[in-house]
């Protein structure tokens, strides 16, 4: 069995996770992929486990800042309206604040992202999280989690290709939220 176990020593968690404690046997089991739903639209996504990735990613389609300015840095704390699409074409229009910007190296060069605040759930479990806005319309994924989301709560299977989003019914939800929102 091929673990990885997210947020321990040598993994660093980001700096918008909480610091939890890193016994093994209060964590998850998260597959290669796993069911998540963003739960500001509702909608259920196929998305990819990436402990590479610091922050989760998602799909975002006709953002539109209110009273934008031309500079995404001047739009920090402004509120951002933007589709989002799950792989079977649901749409759903939804509104977040722009929390920060984030800067990341694509083949294209670099450019600059909108990152908010999103709550993603998965398994009874549920996170606020920073999310960067994304056009991921080419990607096999839609929704990309990274170590904010995992973090301390998670260990990562690779040999598990799918983690279905039901939760036996004796599991409680949880809910967590980053220290910084």
């Amino acid at each position: 069995m091929g673990l990885l176990i997210a947020g321990l020593a040598g993994s660093p968690c980001s700096a918008d996770t909480p610091k939890e404690a890193s016994n093994a046997s209060d964590k998850r089991v998260i597959g290669a992929t796993a069911e998540v739903v963003e739960t500001l639209s509702g909608l259920k996504y196929q998305s990819r486990i990436d402990t590479g990735a610091t922050t989760c990613s998602i799909h975002a389609e006709n953002l539109k800042v209110e009273e934008g300015e031309k500079s995404m840095l001047k739009n920090i704390g402004k509120k951002v309206a933007f589709d989002l699409i799950d792989r079977e074409g649901k749409r759903k229009r939804v509104e977040a604040v722009i929390a920060d910007t984030v800067r990341v190296r694509t083949s294209d060069g670099k450019e600059r992202r909108y990152k908010v605040w999103l709550t993603l759930r998965h398994a009874g479990f549920e996170r606020r999280v920073h999310v960067t806005l994304n056009d991921r319309k080419h990607m096999d994924y839609r929704l990309l989690i990274g170590r904010n989301f995992l973090c301390g709560k998670f260990l990562v299977d690779v040999e598990q290709k799918t983690t279905p989003m039901k939760v036996a019914s004796a599991e409680k939800k949880e809910t967590e939220q980053d220290d910084a929102g």
